[in-house]
């Protein structure tokens, strides 16, 4: 018959070290770096959702509709500055350029600085550029300062639609709403199309500013009597609107209820269930950025808008001898369309899936090209 096992006292009663040590154990929390500083974009919902989604409406109707105008005062600027047509058109590509530069920086800081601090600047800047640009002394310096307010515009429309989207994220409507977003714009083109009108030079037409002459470099031209200067200092005065309530708005996030200590792990990516791993939050923050990049370079290669606004004035005004007042009025009648299409488009997205959109609209655009192209008049 073999013995019992006596069991070792210390197995039977754990030291009181063990104890102590287990407990100290479970009194250690993790080491967390915090920083109090103010969180970039506080969470945005209720009421405050509201009052910044018609801000970023603001800055699409009045201020970034502003850039497109020019496309449409491109003979009046010629003869502004007595150079051909075709040299005042090296615009088109140092604005498509500027554009896409100001779309990447966008991109860049967008998950950086309050979105509202990056809309003032931003904002305030292409202000400055379409105030000084038809005012400088030669049209090198009036490529420089429109390339400045492009490189705004680029910008500016990368982190509206970015924070557009951030802050709607999950909600029904998000598409309906950013289709009535980019709606704002089309009825922003189209209105200052219609006031940029009565600024031009009715007597520049083909026929009595010589064609010939504007087509050439050495170009001996009229002297100009269009107001188109004022025209952009009217468009840059339309943005302290947008302005004034992008200010307001960033002092909100600074130093309102919203605002607070913003803590920090170091160089621990935490998923939504709060523990460690996943996706750096700042990377998903700049993926509607980096989005919009890609889809404003691809715009800017395959959109149908752009080649028109680049050659519906030129052409009327030499394939169809309109003065460029009257040009101006179709430009705006194209835009006028867009914002129906626009209008169109926001109680069609709330049932169809953009994809299918998006095809549909290729398809438009094809046949309307088949069309223009077999119907379209040409000149010799």
């Amino acid at each position: 018959m073999s013995e019992p096992v006596n069991e070792p006292a210390d197995c039977a009663n754990p030291p009181e070290a063990f104890n102590e040590s287990k407990d100290a154990l479970a009194n250690v929390e993790p080491k967390v770096e915090c920083s109090y500083s103010v969180s970039i974009n506080p969470p945005t919902g209720g009421l405050l959702r509201v009052f910044k989604t018609v801000s970023l409406f603001a800055n699409l109707f009045f201020l970034l509709p502003a850039c497109k105008q020019t496309n449409a005062a491109l003979v009046d600027l010629a003869s502004l500055y007595s150079v051909s047509l075709a040299a005042i058109s090296v615009y088109q590509p140092v604005n498509c350029i500027s554009y896409i530069s100001g779309t990447w920086i966008g991109s860049l800081v967008y998950s950086r600085v309050n979105s509202f601090g990056l809309l003032t600047a931003f904002s305030a800047l292409l202000m400055a550029g379409l105030a000084m640009c038809s005012f400088m002394p030669n049209v090198l310096l009036f490529f420089g300062a429109s390339g400045l307010g492009a490189v705004a515009e680029g910008a500016i429309d990368t982190i509206a639609n970015s924070h557009f989207l951030a802050m709607w994220e999950g909600h029904r409507i998000r598409d309906s709403m950013l289709q009535g977003l980019h709606a704002a714009w089309s009825a922003g083109v189209m209105g200052l199309g219609a006031a940029l009108k009565s600024f031009l030079d009715p007597n520049l037409t083909s026929i009595k500013a010589n064609a010939s002459q504007l087509a050439s470099d050495d170009a001996q031209l009229p002297p100009y009597s269009g107001r188109v200067q004022f025209a952009y200092i009217l468009f840059a005065s339309l943005g302290v609107i947008p302005l004034c309530s992008h200010i307001g708005l960033l002092v909100w996030d600074r130093y309102g209820p919203t605002a607070g200590p913003m803590q920090r792990s170091a160089g621990v990516a935490t998923s939504k269930d709060g523990m460690s791993g996943g996706r750096p939050k700042r990377l998903l923050a700049g993926r509607p950025a980096l989005i919009m990049v890609a889809f404003a370079v691809l715009m800017r290669i395959f959109d149908a808008s752009a080649f028109v606004c680049s050659f519906l004035s030129s052409y009327l005004f030499y394939g169809l001898d309109w003065s460029t007042p009257d040009a101006s009025a179709a430009f705006s009648v194209f835009f006028a369309g867009q914002f129906i299409g626009r209008l169109l488009s926001v109680i069609v997205s709330a049932f169809v899936r953009p994809l299918h959109i998006l095809l549909a609209n290729g398809c438009l655009i094809v046949l309307a090209g088949i069309v223009l192209g077999l119907f379209g008049r040409t000149y010799g």
